[in-house]
């Protein structure tokens, strides 16, 4: 550590009430020219600096806090065989339907035109046909026992 970082360090310390240590968080999206308007800032006398300036740099630190505090989510490793494929495409269909299902009974689809409900159960009922083939292909290639002899026999 060089001798003007100990002594910012120090002052810090001082400023904050003693020895407590100061956390530290890493804010990974922060550009140079970001870093530089923050040191700019904090180099003058707080009194001068505009109230726009501060507003602004409050509103970067939020923003960057933010997003170094909630990273987005990891995505998903690649499906990679026709068999994940099948069973990405059967998990993502339940889903679907058991939302659509859940719908069917609520306030908001018994308000709807008759047409429109007509048309929403009848995609339920294409949508619980094609999970029927799907799982039945799942079955098939799991290996279950009467799937398998239902094969070889037909």
């Amino acid at each position: 550590m060089t001798q003007q970082q100990t002594t910012q360090q120090a002052q810090q310390q001082s400023a904050v009430g003693g020895d407590a240590p100061i956390p530290e968080l890493r804010l990974k999206n922060l550009t140079v020219n970001t870093v530089n308007f923050i040191m700019q800032t904090l180099d003058r006398n707080p009194l001068q600096a505009s109230v726009m300036e501060v507003a602004a740099l409050i509103g970067v630190i939020k923003q960057a806090a933010n997003e170094a505090l909630n990273p987005p989510p990891a995505a998903e490793p690649p499906v990679t065989t026709w068999k994940d494929r099948v069973l990405a495409e059967e998990a993502d269909l339940r889903a679907k339907l058991d939302k659509l299902n859940a719908f069917q009974h609520t306030v908001t689809f018994g308000s709807l035109p008759v047409g429109e409900r007509g048309d929403l159960i009848a995609q339920g009922a294409a949508m619980a046909s094609y999970l029927t083939a799907l799982q039945s292909r799942i079955k098939r290639f799991n290996g279950t026992p009467a799937e398998t002899e239902e094969a070889a026999n037909g």
